[in-house]
């Protein structure tokens, strides 16, 4: 996640400009627009107070990410069951073949 974007995107959606939303923040335009334009990273601290402080709540979720398995990873495995998919017929047949079940 981009702390400088959810701050430009908390902005926008609150209609302010860069030197309203400072002052509401109670921090300068310069280092609004420095968060912004991700030359310097907020702390956790700073992106709450500055979204709590524009009327919004931050919302965080920590989820584990996708790893590999043994020697292969997950876009090598993803691209292997691709081809598998390729393998099989696109259409399929009119009618199933197979033994009947009906007669003993």
């Amino acid at each position: 996640m981009d702390l400088g974007i959810v701050i430009a995107e908390v902005r926008r959606e609150a209609g302010l400009s860069l030197r309203a939303a400072a002052l509401i923040a109670e921090t300068s335009h310069s280092t609004l627009s420095a968060y912004e334009q991700r030359r310097v990273d907020p702390s956790a601290g700073v992106i709450n107070r500055v979204t709590n402080s524009l009327g919004f709540d931050l919302d965080c979720r920590v989820s584990g990410r996708v790893r590999s398995r043994g020697d292969l990873d997950r876009g090598k495995e993803l691209e292997l069951v691709l081809d598998l998919a390729d393998e099989f017929p696109k259409k399929a047949a009119a009618y199933l073949v197979g033994p009947r079940l009906d007669r003993q």
